[in-house]
Parts: C-alpha cells; sequence; structure tokens
C-alpha cells in the first residue's frame, strides 16, 4: 500500500482523516476537490468532467464511446500513447471495469510518488 506523506513526516490520511466517519470523509475529500478545481480555473484552465467510462444501470461499468474508433482513442489516452497504434493487444481488449480498476491503480501510485 502507498500512502501521501506531509512534510513532518506524517500521512495525510494520519493528519486528515483517519478520526472521520466516511460520510465526513467524503465530505473533506469533497473540499478538497472542489477547492483544486476553484485553482484550477483561476488559473485559466478548465476541468474535463466526462469520462469514457459510465456506470450502468445494473452497476457494471461501460465504455461510453459509441465507435471502436473512439473506444481506442480513448484507451490511448488513458495509457498515454499519442497514436492508437501505440495499444498493445491486451490494452485494446481491456473491459471499462479493467481500464478503471487500473487507472485508480496507478493514480494511487503516482501520488504516493512511487
Amino acid at each position: 500500500m502507498h500512502q501521501l506523506f506531509c512534510p513532518d513526516g506524517t500521512s495525510v490520511e494520519d493528519t486528515t482523516l483517519s478520526n472521520l466517519s466516511v460520510e465526513e470523509k467524503n465530505q473533506a475529500l469533497n473540499e478538497v476537490l472542489e477547492n483544486l478545481i476553484e485553482i484550477v480555473e483561476k488559473n485559466g484552465d478548465s476541468i474535463i468532467d466526462t469520462f469514457g467510462i459510465s456506470l450502468a444501470a445494473d452497476g457494471s461499468c461501460q465504455f461510453t464511446q459509441t465507435d471502436e474508433t473512439q473506444r481506442l482513442r480513448f484507451l490511448a489516452d488513458i495509457y498515454g500513447y499519442a497514436s492508437t497504434d501505440e495499444l498493445s493487444e491486451e490494452e485494446k481488449s481491456k473491459t471499462a471495469e479493467e481500464v478503471l480498476t487500473g487507472s485508480a491503480a496507478d493514480l494511487g501510485e503516482a501520488i504516493a510518488g512511487d
């Protein structure tokens, strides 16, 4: 497991979230995101509020693209490729849930600095 550390060596969770209920943690994280969005927008940038994967009524993940070319472009963006030709067969065949789960794990590692 990876952790994000404050300058004093304590983990962010230790200093901000460990004693909170789930609802309080969600509220705290939402406030952080709101502040982040304000900073981004104040500096002339914008937040992309659409994502190429959505949650279906049955709880499953699904790609939102309407054709294969758009789905491959989304995958190339997720994996950091300039061209869809760079995608491996394994990357091309991933389900929406596999992509989402993998992206979340990669984000956690990036935040932790690994």
